[in-house]
């Protein structure tokens, strides 16, 4: 069964949303008993953007999610029984990826929603580096009408690049990176 935003171990309360042949989907209604590793999430979005699921749970147990995850993956898709080493931790939780990809609908750039319809304005995604936050503002005011996507990337010296203006710089770092 597939509970969004539940952590292993926690007792919910919960409606099945959806029956499949292999699996179920339920909305949560309230949690019961929570986990030792639930946290409140720092981003204001969360329970709108389906940009990052793991928000709620900490940094240390979201690896141990992570490695499970990518066991079961190898073992259900590739047949191979085995599970990765723990996780080498980031020295940044937050604001460390150098690559996002921005979906646009007017002046709104974003990510879309749980429902994969729903486009959530983004102004400042803690996922993504500070340059890339920056730079998606500069495009907001600066481009009418908005493409329907575009990325933006960080280079090594912390430089901000889009494929709507930079399109050279962005192939050159994919290429050489």
């Amino acid at each position: 069964m597939f509970i969004r935003n539940v952590i292993d171990g926690e007792i919910v309360e919960a409606e099945i949303i959806e029956i499949k042949k292999n699996f179920l989907r339920a909305k949560l209604l309230k949690v019961l008993e929570k986990s030792d590793s639930r946290i409140i999430p720092p981003c204001r979005n969360f329970c709108s953007c389906a940009g990052c699921q793991y928000q709620h749970i900490d940094y240390k147990h979201q690896l141990e999610i992570k490695r499970k995850q990518v066991g079961e993956t190898l073992k259900r898709l590739a047949k191979i029984d085995l599970y990765p080493e723990p996780v080498i931790p980031s020295p940044k939780t937050y604001n460390y990826r150098r690559l996002l990809e921005f979906h646009s609908l007017g002046r709104k750039s974003g990510f879309y929603a749980y429902d994969n319809k729903t486009l959530v304005d983004i102004d400042d995604c803690l996922l993504g580096e500070h340059a890339i936050n920056g730079y998606c503002r500069k495009i907001k005011k600066e481009h009418t009408p908005l493409p329907p996507s575009f990325r933006i990337i960080v280079d090594d010296s912390g430089k901000a690049y889009s494929d709507l203006k930079d399109k050279k710089q962005i192939l050159s770092y994919q290429v050489v990176n």
